[in-house]
């Protein structure tokens, strides 16, 4: 009887022996391809992130000329971001960030597609500034929430944090944000402005 108890004792001990093996090895792979993933997904990130910037600030010169009729217009093509391509093992970060990332190039079409009716419906040559300020506002969101991205990717494998040389690149495009911002406030309180004036001068001819 003792022996049958040490012989199931053995079998019970041998088995959970090898199921912690097997979960040590498998949490081992699984973080290696986490850390393999965030590797390659910050790469695509801080690439999308420096064509944000770009386009942030493309004055529609080239080469500082305006083009032959006087007119401004982009030099800098949008980026785009597809991270299906990376062949990695998506279900290794936390859902909350696959979320972030899997929506990128819906927030590209949709920043697009805000853009494109800008120009179509209310841009006015030959400075075009409405349609600067569309893609400047829209690129810096996508370039920030990518910058944030990446830097939540190279936490959570213990990568290195990006090292700037000169400057920040989410502070940059933030500073650009209230610079807009604070632009379209001016523009609009004149607009109100000469609107009321209008409505006063008429209002005195009447």
């Amino acid at each position: 009887m003792e022996k049958a108890i040490i012989g199931l004792i053995g079998v019970v001990v041998g088995a959970l022996l090898t199921t912690m093996k097997d979960f040590f090895f498998y949490r081992k792979s699984r973080k290696e391809e986490q850390i393999f993933l965030c590797i390659r997904i910050t790469s695509f990130l801080d690439k999308f992130a420096s064509i944000c910037i770009e386009v942030v600030f493309d004055d529609g010169l080239t080469y500082g000329q305006r083009n032959e009729d006087g007119t401004l217009t982009p030099t800098v093509t949008t980026p785009v971001f597809d991270p299906f391509i990376a062949d990695v093992n998506w279900k290794c970060i936390p859902a909350n960030l696959l979320y972030k990332i899997m929506q990128i190039p819906s927030e590209v079409e949709n920043a697009n597609g805000y853009i494109d009716s800008v120009w179509m419906h209310s841009c006015f040559p030959p400075d075009n500034d409405e349609l600067f300020e569309a893609r400047a506002v829209k690129y810096a969101e996508l370039g920030i929430e990518a910058i944030s991205l990446s830097k939540a990717l190279r936490t959570l494998a213990g990568l290195p944090a990006k090292q700037y040389n000169e400057w920040n690149g989410s502070d940059r495009l933030k500073g650009e944000l209230k610079k807009i911002e604070e632009t379209q406030r001016i523009r609009s309180e004149k607009s109100i402005e000469t609107h009321k004036n209008m409505l006063a001068s008429i209002a005195t001819k009447t």
